[in-house]
């Protein structure tokens, strides 16, 4: 029989990683194809500096819990560069389980590309890869939707795993919802199975190590954002594990962030004054921003989020205005006036029940009885 380390005596160091979402397309920026070349080569530098965070803390594996790459149509140039990244590390075995965006097919480059000797890539059953004492276990997506939970063989049936190793397990899916059609994790099932660490890709947040019975279980969140709805930090779970303990901690990677900023310009007087708040509150550094514009101003002033834009994009990498600002005026005053301006208010007051959408029509309306409207497309 083969000699297996003990293992309480085996405590790994891993690099948990997932939705890193390679030559992502960046379709925002389609005015602007230097600014999204630029995100696109970052994503890759992101990438080399979850390998040099591997090295330099003596990492035996980093595991991708899916979505490495956005869709499985993946450049070659993108592929040897990835390549040549996890072969600078060849002691470091790279595990990858798929994910939907970037299922396990015949056509996927998992399956056609020659990968590093150091790369283990998971097919569409729910196995073991083996190093040192510790069993890695992954199943890929093979498609789009995975509408049945992973976990479980074709038979419905869990794989019953040895106590000598540590067992970790590495899967793209849904904790949260059993309905899901990204692999929903059945909870019952990933408690009675007690790995050691179970490491998730596909939620892009990350909330710490929770547990479910004895198994402590984790999403790394993503290492790099890719819009303003991804604008907490981003980055990696470096682990140490035991049978006893998970020792975890959160990574930052991101090169750039997505901030979401929202200013009062209550009685601002001028588009000038507007880029002086932002100015303020934003520092000019290399981050995205999405500016909201927030606060009640006269309605015979006109917030221009296109000539905000133009007044600013040379401050910053990018930057976006939206305009939430509301009239100042009395409209319970305003609403009783005989007159058509007073007739709208009115109508407008009664009939229209979302707040956001009163909000802007009552805006748009009242600066258009002032002569003052202007349709702004940004």
């Amino acid at each position: 029989m083969e000699n297996v380390p003990v293992a309480k005596d085996i405590n790994p160091i891993i690099v948990h990683c997932a939705d890193l979402h390679l030559d992502s397309p960046f379709s925002c920026f389609t005015t602007d194809s230097s600014k999204a070349k630029v995100l696109r080569e970052e994503q890759f530098s992101v990438l080399g500096r979850i390998i040099v965070l591997a090295k330099k803390t003596g990492a035996s594996f980093i595991l991708i819990a899916g979505d490495l790459f956005d869709s499985q149509r993946v450049s070659q140039e993108s592929l040897e560069l990835i390549n040549n990244y996890f072969k600078s590390v060849p002691d470091i075995s790279i595990c990858i389980s798929a994910g939907n965006h970037d299922p396990y097919t015949p056509e996927s480059p998992y399956v056609t590309f020659n990968w590093s000797k150091n790369v283990h890539i998971f097919d569409d059953e729910l196995k073991f890869f083996e190093k040192d004492g510790v069993r890695i276990y992954g199943r890929s997506f093979t498609g789009a939707f995975a509408r049945k939970t992973l976990l479980q063989d074709g038979k419905g049936e869990l794989p019953e795993l040895d106590k000598e190793y540590i067992n970790i397990l590495l899967m793209h899916g849904d904790t949260e919802s059993t309905t899901s059609v990204y692999n929903p994790v059945n909870m019952n099932n990933l408690s009675e199975m007690g790995f050691d660490y179970a490491a998730f890709g596909h939620i892009h947040k990350s909330y710490g190590v929770k547990s479910v019975g004895s198994t402590p279980y984790c999403y790394s969140g993503i290492p790099q954002g890719r819009g303003f709805d991804e604008s907490d930090a981003c980055g990696v779970m470096l682990c140490q594990i035991s049978k006893d303990s998970v020792k975890t901690k959160f990574v930052n990677t991101c090169i750039r962030r997505y901030i979401v900023k929202n200013i009062d310009i209550t009685d601002v007087e001028s588009n000038e004054d507007i880029c002086a708040a932002v100015l303020e509150q934003c520092p000019r550094d290399n981050n995205l921003y999405k500016v909201i514009l927030k606060g009640a101003l006269p309605e015979t002033f006109i917030v221009s989020p296109a000539r905000l834009k133009t007044m600013l994009s040379d401050k910053y990498f990018y930057i976006k205005i939206k305009d939430e600002t509301t009239v100042k005026t009395n409209l319970e005053v305003l609403k009783n006036e005989t007159t058509i301006k007073g007739f709208f208010v009115k109508n407008m007051l009664s009939q229209v029940v979302d707040e956001e959408m009163k909000q802007e029509a009552l805006k748009l309306g009242l600066q258009a009885f002032s002569g003052e409207v202007v349709i702004d497309e940004d």
